[in-house]
């Protein structure tokens, strides 16, 4: 008995000794990358000066219009007022587009009569979507909660949904040779960008980046299908507005912000974490990971400020600069489970900048058409009048590239492989050996029949 108690008494008190050295050196640990933290935290502030999450909404916040001038707090309106035919047509769209790919062929007279029967349903919400392209700001800041990862974009992409009504009034003013309605409806989409500027997390980035896609795509829309006048010099130099946005710069910025505020939440209640959602365990997980958390913290605030480095630079630098980046030591769960997928974003970015500046230079040639009789011979015949300057192909240092077809022109950018593909363009995701940009028609070519429908073998014998 003797010996068991002096067994016992011996192993509790190595017991005590292991879980003493190992706190204190978890503590040691905890204190060294709280110091290192709050310094990198200080250098923000100097640096960066309103950088934290709280202070970017109190800034935004600042800048909002009254509720009734409001771009944001409109569309959510109209959300809640469109009718479910707007939605039930989208449902088919999505199954069976109503426009043929090849953008310039017409509808179906089947698709192009419910087309107009769906807009006969949200005539009312498609004018008030329409007042929306006069306004000049808007935004929302969600009511706060403990838990930052809970924060709502439900107004952002309600956003969409206006984009979207837009997008088909534009496309339906074209189709119905009123090209002037659409150029105001697709003005009006573009617009609506303004609603969601400087959103601090990368995912109301992309919704913008969709937004200001589902506006080049009707406009795009429109220049196969009718020659627009009124409009048009105006919509050239919003698109190109947009096409310089800083929309990376922001993501990131606000991205890093957001994360903060997440780790900070954590600190103060480790029940926000999926795998603590009771007091107990959220104790008992701070106490125990408390300085694997802390060092997450500052390993995803010093690459967020990397990836804020490389967005501010030359955006042709930017995929290399991104593989340069070395997230391997980010090994820690939450920074993995946390780190945006900072190079698809990226990409897409750049994507949108190529077609938004495309999409600019063939407006500009489609204006020196219009007074020329014809296609300019290259991109230097266009006058400054017309077109300050080319833009700048943002996958390398180097004007947009521009190619006169048998049917039109083709205004490019070499893509994600930096290779002149000869204007080989694609309308999803580009890939290498696509080039990114915009096709434009002859008038003589614009308004193509819908090509016939296929016929089954019975009624093909």
């Amino acid at each position: 008995m003797y010996r068991f108690k002096k067994w016992l008494v011996r192993t509790l008190i190595s017991i005590a000794i292991v879980t003493a050295f190992y706190f204190g050196q978890g503590w040691i640990r905890e204190w060294s990358t709280r110091s290192r933290l709050e310094a990198a935290r200080t250098q923000l502030d100097e640096s960066d000066p309103g950088w934290r999450f709280d202070e970017i909404q109190a800034a935004r916040a600042k800048r909002f219009p009254p509720d009734e001038q409001n771009i944001t707090k409109l569309s959510m309106r109209i959300k809640d007022d469109t009718p479910k035919e707007f939605e039930e047509f989208l449902r088919l769209d999505g199954s069976n587009p109503w426009l043929p790919n090849e953008r310039n062929r017409l509808p179906s007279t089947e698709l192009l009569q419910k087309a107009r029967q769906t807009r006969d349903a949200c005539k009312n919400v498609i004018e008030r979507s329409l007042q929306l392209g006069t306004l000049h700001g808007g935004g929302v800041i969600p009511p706060p909660k403990p838990n930052p990862l809970e924060l709502s974009l439900e107004h952002s992409t309600r956003l969409r949904n206006t984009a979207a009504l837009l997008r088909f009034q534009a496309e339906l003013m074209a189709v119905e040779k009123n090209p002037d309605a659409a150029i105001t409806a697709s003005r009006a989409g573009l617009n609506l960008t303004k609603g969601i500027e400087a959103e601090p997390t990368l995912i109301c980035m992309l919704i913008r980046l969709a937004m200001s896609s589902i506006a080049f795509q009707s406009t795009e829309r429109i220049l196969a299908y009718s020659v627009p006048v009124k409009g048009l010099a105006e919509l050239q130099n919003e698109f190109l507005h947009e096409s310089q946005a800083p929309i990376l710069v922001d993501g990131f910025r606000g991205e890093r912000a957001w994360i903060d505020a997440i780790f900070d939440a954590v600190h103060n209640d480790a029940t926000v974490l999926p795998n603590a959602n009771t007091p107990f365990l959220g104790r008992l997980f701070l106490m125990s990971f408390r300085g694997q958390i802390l060092r997450d913290q500052l390993q995803i605030l010093n690459l967020e400020s990397r990836y804020l480095e490389i967005a501010k630079s030359p955006s042709q630098t930017w995929i290399a600069s991104l593989k340069d980046v070395d997230v391997t030591h980010a090994t820690g769960p939450h920074a993995q489970l946390l780190l945006p997928a900072a190079e698809k974003v990226t990409a897409a970015v750049l994507a949108n900048m190529a077609r938004l500046r495309s999409l600019v230079t063939s407006i500009a040639c489609e204006r020196f058409r219009q007074a020329n009789g014809r296609w300019p011979k290259s991109l230097d015949e266009i006058p400054k009048s017309i077109l300050a300057e080319v833009p700048r192909d943002p996958y390398i240092d180097a004007p947009l590239k521009y190619r006169v077809l048998p049917e039109g022109i083709v205004v490019y950018s070499v893509g994600i492989d930096n290779a002149d593909n000869e204007g080989k363009l694609t309308y999803e995701k580009p890939k290498e050996g696509d080039d990114v940009g915009v096709r434009l028609w002859s008038p003589e070519f614009r308004r193509l029949p819908p090509l016939p429908e296929p016929k089954d073998d019975e009624e093909a014998k």
